[in-house]
């Protein structure tokens, strides 16, 4: 497994090198202006895959040598809005791992984020925007 930067607010989980079992970084919040992300899995062609939200400090990555004394990413909460194919419960956070079509939305305020994925068939889309304003 991998540690991958996801470049560019969409990639796609296929099984071909650095797109399938890996960790995928997908950014951090900007202090003062973005303090969420907000994560769309769509499956585009029948398969699995399990994704599991993971942060750490912004600063882990930067202020030591990559790949020798960061600290890992750990799991993390994040709200659901439609989580594995159906309707989730907005107000509560969630720790279960993605394994269908959802949407999330990861309060990331000091923290990187990254989408652990253990990926064995299919085709899965990953869609991150980063919204303007407060932790969700």
């Amino acid at each position: 497994m991998a540690l991958v930067a996801a470049v560019g607010q969409k990639f796609t989980l296929a099984g071909t090198t650095l797109n399938g079992t890996n960790t995928y970084v997908i950014g951090d919040a900007d202090d003062g202006a973005v303090g969420t992300l907000c994560v769309q899995v769509y499956t585009r062609s029948a398969g699995t895959v399990s994704i599991v939200v993971q942060g750490r400090s912004r600063l882990a990555g930067t202020l030591t040598v990559a790949g020798t004394d960061a600290p890992p990413f750990e799991p993390i909460p994040f709200l659901p809005l439609h989580l594995n194919g159906s309707v989730a419960t907005y107000a509560t956070g969630s720790s279960a791992a993605i394994t269908g079509d959802s949407i999330i939305l990861i309060p990331a305020t000091g923290l990187e984020i990254a989408l652990d994925v253990t990926y064995t068939s299919g085709t899965h889309d990953v869609y991150v925007t980063k919204l303007v304003g407060a932790a969700a």
